[in-house]
């Protein structure tokens, strides 16, 4: 009986292993990639970008910190352009001195003014902006110590409209 009680359970302990091997593990990490999150820092004077180049149709998100100590202000403004300006007209127009921006400039939001020392966040529906086309965006860096744009970040494409 000894003998026979061990063979049972080896054929047990057997068949519940080859029964573990039949079935598929489960995975635990995540079978599509997660968007990266858009962060804008100011730092050494400019500003810059990392995260996703391909952003939702009209959804604007991001965050941003400001590592400076100037005492400064610091903001973003989102922007498109017409369809017969390229990036290049619009840092000519910055070199003028003119504050008011020309008709081909369009302005999709303005993220406030902020102080050096913060994190901050920004978030936009811009399909609610009636000059919203889904054209590429770009954002524009200022500093309120130095005259024009720090830096001009993108272009930014929308995905497919939903």
């Amino acid at each position: 009986m000894k003998t026979e009680g061990r063979i049972i359970v080896a054929l047990m302990l057997l068949s519940v292993w080859l029964c573990a091997c039949a079935y598929p593990t489960v995975q635990t990490t995540p079978t599509i990639a997660l968007p990266e999150e858009a962060v804008i820092v100011f730092r050494d004077g400019t500003c810059e970008y990392t995260g996703p180049e391909v952003i939702p149709y009209g959804q604007h998100k991001y965050s941003w910190r400001v590592e400076e100590s100037a005492k400064a202000q610091f903001g973003v403004i989102t922007f498109s352009l017409a369809e017969e300006k390229t990036l290049q007209d619009f840092k000519d127009w910055e070199t003028t001195g003119d504050l008011t921006p020309p008709g081909w400039v369009i302005t999709l939001a303005i993220d406030d003014m902020k102080e050096a020392g913060g994190s901050y966040q920004f978030s936009r529906d811009l399909t609610a902006n009636g000059s919203f086309k889904g054209d590429p965006i770009f954002m524009a860096c200022y500093r309120t110590d130095k005259p024009g744009a720090i830096n001009i970040l993108g272009p930014f494409m929308f995905s497919k409209i939903p």
